[in-house]
Parts: C-alpha cells; structure tokens; sequence
C-alpha cells in the first residue's frame, strides 16, 4: 500500500473558519427558536439561498417577509418520519428520478385558515404540519404550502437545502420541520440570489445567515458518526503494533489506526494522518507492516498513525488529488472523529493535512470520546 498526503488547498475568502462556522450555526438555531427568519445560504450541489423559519414557531410576520423577498412558492421540508405519520404522499407526476428534491402532494391546514393562501394562513399549515398530534385529517390536499421529504441521513450525505433545513431544525431541538423559499436577487428580480447577494441581504435586513456547507461541518463536529470494525496486533520493524479499524456511515468510508501495543507512558502520542493513493487489502497478521510512511512514522517513540482507506468506488482518494472539494472535507472530518477517540489533541498532530488542525479542535470540546 502506498499513500498520499492531501495537497495544500486554497482558503476560500468567503467562508469563515470553524469556529466562525460554528457560531453561525448557534445564532441561526437560536433565532429560529424564537420564530426569525434565517438565511441559508447555498453550497456547491445547491447554490441557491433561502428564507428560512421553522414550522413549529412560524409567524404571520416571518411568513410575509419570506413571500415579499423570495419568489413565494413556499415548501416545507419535512422529515421522513413525519412524512409517514400524517401521510404524505409523492407528488403526482413529478419526475423523483431526475429531481434532486422529493416534493410531497401540497396541503393546507384543515382548520384555522381561510383560501390558505395568506402569510397568516401558510403560517398555520407550517405549525399543524410542526404539531406531533396532527393526523392526515389535519390537512386538505391539494394545498398552498408544498412539504418536501428531506433524506433522513441529512446534509451529510444530501447537501441540499430540504437537509439542511431540517438538520438545523433538529440541533434547534425543533419538530423536524421548516418553512423555506428560494431568496430573490435584490439587483435582478427575475434570477435568485447568489451566495454573494444572499449575504449582504442578511446584513442589509438584520437577519443572520448560515451556509449548507456550514450546517454540514456542524454536524460533523458535534455528532460521532464513526465505528470500530475490528482490532488486531500486526508486527512492525519497531515492535508489535495495534491496528484497529473503523468504518464511518456517513462517507461510507474506512481508516486503519496503527499505535503501539504499549505505549510509553512517559510521553504523549503523537498522530500522522495519511490518504492513500493506491488500494490495498488490510494485512493479515502474520504479514509486517512495510509501508514506508508509516514505518517511518512508527519508527519514534509513542507515535500513532491513521490510513484513510480509498473507497472502492472512487478512482482517486475521494478529492484528495483534488483542492476544494466537499468530499475531502467530510474525510477529514471522519479523521478528526478517529482521531479523538485516541483522546488526540491538535497540539500532537505532526505535519497535519489541511483543514485537520482546525477540524480537530472545533472537535475536543463537542465529539465525546467512546
């Protein structure tokens, strides 16, 4: 097996580092709590922005600011579970193979609104749809507000904004779903905002605004969603060494951990991370480790060394070969999650990969370790 450390990549001027991500996310969150809109801004698979609310706190207020800035067909992503309690069926004749969105029949509230059409009116249906007691009796079909079922993995594996939308309705400890309309270009009404626009719309409006991409390093730093899938003891040049695997479910990715079977414990760990260029079946037991990185990484005191496996489905290493791209993001946050239940710190990373230092921190306080 050889492997392939990831080349420097570019700093996007336009997105903030962890911790100004994670903030965004925190201020989004609070303000939907108490029924503001948000601006979600898009990502690479989505890049349009939207006006968010939640459904379970949505106003009359937040309903007609989103309809007079946004092109006013109102959705409303909703999660699968909710889908099925109150019966939501697909939309009839829409084309689920070729869209990336799973539009629902659309509903109205069955009480308490008039036409349905209204602000106050879709406000109601975006509550009733929020309200765990509603039933398929709650709603008339068809209707003025459109729910769409968000995968229920999330924005980590689905970056749109139906995921999105729901995810952040989920770390808000929210009913599991929104109110979301595509926001309008303020220089040209006939186009949608781009990232650039949507942002300044947030500033010009007083609203906070928070990125696809953010809600998904959110979550990858907030939730474990890695696992052990075997342990063992291999022979090295410098001694026994434990390798131990694990798989992550959501890059559908695996990672070998390589350490010393005792270590030292008179001085810390320090951690090397690698990708690797070619595949490789795991070694039997028997076999030496004869990679050269990592006998050299093993060949000090007290050092670990985690493999990120190359998928089977991809000819290079998931983005690696390549800068910019959302695919090595969600590898590096796997690597920050197996790294940290070694009780890793970024303080004994050794020649980190990009993004890692910044990933493994915003980890150490919010990813408990197993």
């Amino acid at each position: 097996m050889t492997v392939l450390t990831a080349p420097i990549r570019e700093e996007d001027p336009t997105m903030a580092n962890a911790h100004n991500c994670m903030t965004r996310v925190k201020r989004a969150i609070a303000d939907l709590r108490l029924g503001q809109v948000v601006v979600l801004v898009g990502g690479d698979a989505d890049t349009d922005s939207y006006l968010v609310v939640a459904g379970q706190t949505a106003t009359g207020a937040g309903l007609d600011f989103i309809v007079r800035h946004s092109s006013g067909f109102l959705c409303a992503p909703v999660s699968e579970n909710i889908c099925g309690r109150i019966a939501l069926p697909a939309m009839v004749g829409a084309d689920h193979a070729a869209s990336d969105v799973d539009y629902t029949v659309a509903v109205d509230a069955a009480e308490g609104v008039g036409t349905g059409i209204s602000a106050l009116d879709r406000a109601v249906t975006l509550r009733r749809l929020a309200d765990p007691a509603s039933t398929p009796e709650s709603f008339t079909r068809p209707g003025h507000v459109v729910p769409i079922r968000a995968h229920a993995a999330g924005v980590l594996t689905r970056p749109y904004y139906a995921e999105a939308t729901v995810d952040l309705m989920r770390a808000a400890g929210l009913q599991h779903v929104g109110g979301a309309a595509a926001l309008v270009s303020p220089t040209d009404p006939t186009s949608i905002a781009d990232q650039v626009e949507s942002r300044a719309f947030a500033d010009a409006h007083g609203l906070n605004w928070v990125s696809i991409d953010d809600v998904a390093a959110y979550r990858s730093r907030t939730e474990v969603h890695i696992r052990q899938t075997f342990r063992t003891v291999r022979t090295s040049p410098h001694g026994p060494v434990e390798a131990v695997g694990y798989h992550s479910d959501v890059t559908d990715a695996d990672y070998v951990v390589y350490s010393p079977s005792a270590p030292s414990p008179s001085s810390r760990l320090r951690a090397h991370a690698f990708f690797e260029k070619d595949f490789a079946p795991h070694a039997p037991v028997s076999t030496p480790i004869a990679d050269t990185p990592i006998t050299e990484a093993m060949a000090e005191p007290n050092r670990l060394v985690v493999v990120a496996r190359l998928k089977h489905d991809h000819g290079s290493a998931d983005g690696c070969a390549g800068p910019n791209s959302s695919q090595y993001s969600s590898r590096i946050a796997d690597i920050a999650q197996v790294l940290r239940q070694f009780g890793i710190e970024e303080s004994q990373l050794v020649d980190p990969l990009p993004e890692l230092s910044d990933m493994l921190r915003a980890m150490t306080h919010s990813v408990p370790i197993n």
